[in-house]
């Protein structure tokens, strides 16, 4: 009983691992490419991409105007404002 247990908890912990290697992989794929942006103008564009998607919830913005332009990816940037 205890071994038929066990394997069936080390399965499932393999398959978990499995099931997130290609999340872990897919940033390491991409190369970053930096450059001069506006992050205000990042993090507006990125909330735009759930336009439609947000019904019934509240975003509220506090951006601070006139932020000196800084040195990154603004895709990678915006793949993880959301998160």
């Amino acid at each position: 009983m205890i071994r038929k247990c066990s394997e069936v908890i080390l399965g499932l912990c393999g398959d978990a691992a499995g099931a997130g290697r290609p999340v872990l992989g897919a940033g390491a794929v991409s190369r970053a490419q930096p450059r001069c942006c506006d992050l205000n103008r990042v993090a507006e564009e990125a909330l735009a991409l759930f336009a439609g998607r947000l019904d019934g919830i509240t975003v509220q913005w506090d951006l601070e105007p006139g932020l000196p332009e800084v040195v990154a990816d603004p895709e990678v940037f915006a793949a993880h404002l959301p998160t």
